[in-house]
């Protein structure tokens, strides 16, 4: 069964990656095979991703990530002149750093090769990947200390504190997929390890009761998808783009708050958000692949396995009288997807506030993530329009090859002269085939929308005999009877974010779509 792929966190396997590494080639082995293959491991490939960054989180107390040194060069590197500065880091410092990383790195390798221990058993999921690893040191102003409780000038003037961000690139090896992501880290070194760990906790408390009236208002934490939001880009085939876009409206939308909290308090104090404010949820209530199930369960058509194709048959919606009907994208819609099964919006994502985003001062809050969740819906009118858009391109294709239906209920698609001698001389599968029905298609309809993400899929796939049975038509036949054998259609979307239609395939050793010469 295929869905709608999570929308990942900010951090996120890139499609471009994505593509290189599935399309390796294995022999003759089933497409079937290949793509629920392929599928399942990107899927477990981003689940190892996500596990990792918030095993990091989770697992670097606040406690372990401030450090008492009395004396340091650093502490004379910024200044509130010159706030930061990036310095190919030696010594004490450094070696604090990795060895901190490098012991988190081997209990979270631990971890996964536990939960994976039947792939794992030779080498460890992840690994820093050398020469990526960036270090800048960041002032941190002494009005930090000040803002929930005062202190005198000359007490803050006594105690020395610098941040140094280490940046760095994880890879992530899970059998083919070997994929890189950004991480990054805040640590403090200081002349007075248990002052700097109170302040943080007064700050953290203080910025906690803000997030959590920001989180209790609904407008805050259910974020809806819409034109005005797709006018910035937001596209719900990409993953990657739509993360950054909700990270980053979410996250304007809280330093508002926060600067208005600030004013209703008279406080004024400078702050910091990363781009990180935001990060995936990964438990079971949050699983994409959960949420898109009970939308899929209850529309089967949505489903692309074989078991569907007598209700997928073009017969069911695409002609009237058996003349092709013209309002196709609508037609397709109703027939597609029943809209009374599914509530007003589809919760897609859900996140989490992730506090180490925050900086006061150039003093980060080092701490654990927060329950509170940011909740990601798209609207059900968005699937309907998506989906009428995608059976506009299908009524194209099959009015670009001049279908048929014939009295049988199986369809003619007309070809001419030199495609057809191009797929009569084409000695693979029928996917092959319908292939490149679907390139001759796309090179000749550029400007149809959507027509860049219209592709054929393959549920499944046999190699079988092209028999000719006379000059002008050529059928489908299958290598051995079975009652089910093979399966064909098209998909709509990106990457794993698809809508599937599967119409053709064979029953009783039959095809039930044909192909013939004008």
């Amino acid at each position: 069964m295929k869905k709608l792929l999570s929308i990942l966190g900010v951090i996120g396997l890139t499609i471009s990656g994505a593509s290189n590494v599935i399309a390796c080639k294995q022999g003759k082995k089933e497409e079937k095979d290949l793509n629920e293959e392929n599928n399942n491991d990107i899927k477990t490939w981003n689940k190892i991703m996500q596990e990792t960054k918030n095993n990091f989180l989770n697992q670097m107390k606040k406690e372990d990530m401030v450090f008492e040194i009395n004396q340091s060069k650093l502490y004379d590197e910024v200044s509130e002149t010159e706030q930061n500065k990036t310095k190919d880091l030696q010594g004490t410092e450094r070696n604090i750093i990795e060895q901190i990383i490098q012991n988190n790195f081997k209990n979270i390798n631990d971890k996964i090769k536990e939960e994976y221990s039947n792939f794992y058993y030779d080498h460890d999921p992840i690994k820093i990947v050398e020469n990526t690893d960036t270090f800048t040191i960041n002032n941190i102003d002494p009005k930090a200390y000040s803002i929930i409780k005062k202190i005198p000038v000359d007490d803050t003037n006594k105690i020395k504190a610098i941040n140094i961000t280490y940046e760095f690139q994880i890879e992530i090896t899970y059998k083919k997929i070997v994929q890189n992501f950004n991480n990054k880290f805040e640590f403090i070194f200081t002349t007075n390890k248990n002052f700097i760990l109170n302040k943080i906790s007064e700050l953290v408390d203080y910025i906690t009761q803000k997030i959590n009236q920001f989180c209790n208002d609904k407008n805050n934490s259910k974020f809806i998808y819409s034109e005005k939001i797709e006018n910035e880009g937001l596209d719900i085939f990409n993953d990657n783009i739509n993360s950054t876009i909700v990270n980053n409206s979410i996250k304007t939308k809280f330093i508002n708050f926060l600067q208005e909290k600030q004013n209703e308090e008279n406080k004024n104090f400078i702050f910091k958000v990363n781009n990180n404010f935001l990060i995936n949820k990964t438990d079971d209530e949050s699983d994409i692949y959960k949420i898109w199930d009970d939308f899929t369960i209850k529309n089967e058509k949505l489903r692309s396995d074989e078991d569907n194709l007598e209700k997928n048959l073009v017969s069911n919606w695409l002609f009237k009288e058996n003349n092709l009907i013209k309002d196709s994208g609508e037609d397709f819609s109703n027939f597609y997807y029943d809209e009374n099964l599914i509530e007003n919006e589809i919760k897609i994502n859900s996140f989490i506030v992730n506090l180490n985003s925050i900086s006061i001062y150039g003093l980060p809050l080092i701490n654990k993530t927060f329950d509170n969740k940011i909740n990601f819906y798209i609207p059900k009118q968005w699937i309907k329009e998506r989906i009428k858009e995608f059976g506009n391109l299908i009524y194209e294709f099959f009015k670009f090859f001049n279908i048929k239906l014939n009295n049988d209920k199986t369809i003619t698609l007309k070809v001419n002269s030199n495609l057809f001698e191009s797929i009569k001389n084409n000695n693979n599968t029928q996917y092959s085939v319908f292939n490149i029905l679907m390139k001759e298609f796309k090179n000749n309809k550029r400007k149809l929308k959507g027509i860049n993400i219209f592709n054929s899929y393959s549920s499944n796939q046999f190699n079988s005999n092209l028999i000719s049975v006379d000059n002008n038509k050529i059928f489908f036949n299958n290598s051995k009877p079975s009652k089910k054998i093979w399966s064909i259609g098209f998909s709509y979307g990106i990457f794993l974010n698809k809508f599937y239609y599967i119409p053709f395939g064979s029953e009783n050793n039959k095809a039930n779509f044909d192909i013939e010469k004008k």
